[in-house]
């Protein structure tokens, strides 16, 4: 089980229920998915219901019936779809690990910077130096291109 990523407690208590229920030697494994997929993953892919191995383990699994009711057992226990329980329980955990992995660095602006953001934001002084610096820059084209000639 991994450390980081830790369902409720009837989700956990459903999925060991359903690494007992499945057979060591599934012949699920191998043809739904791929040999490498643990019990584990199996059985939350069950508990939410995945329709292509739902339908390879309604035909082979001789104790289908007991992982069905597992299944129901558990999602008894919540209002939302046991889908939406473990993606939430997923993002959240992806949260934490963001939070752990991102360094935020804020960067303390001078007061130099806060009073210039604050003239130009404002359109009240922003507007008269945007067009002092469009016509400042006409003029400065114009002079360049006729010293040129």
């Amino acid at each position: 089980m991994s450390t980081f990523l830790r369902y409720p407690t009837a989700i956990e208590e459903g999925i060991t229920k359903i690494e007992c229920l499945l057979e060591s030697d599934h012949d699920v494994v191998k043809a739904a998915i791929e040999p490498l997929v643990s019990k584990r993953s199996l059985a939350l892919l069950l508990l939410q219901k995945d329709p292509l191995l739902w339908q390879k383990v309604r035909q082979k699994e001789p104790k289908f019936e007991a992982i069905e009711m597992v299944v129901e057992s558990v999602q008894a226990q919540f209002s939302d779809p046991l889908v939406l329980v473990i993606a939430k329980t997923r993002h959240h955990t992806a949260k934490k690990i963001e939070e752990l992995a991102i360094v935020k660095i804020r960067k303390k602006s001078t007061e130099s910077e806060e009073f210039f953001h604050r003239v130009t934001v404002n359109p009240i002084t922003g507007f008269p130096i945007l067009l002092w610096l469009f016509i400042w820059a006409s003029i400065s084209l114009s002079v360049a291109l006729v010293l040129e000639f």
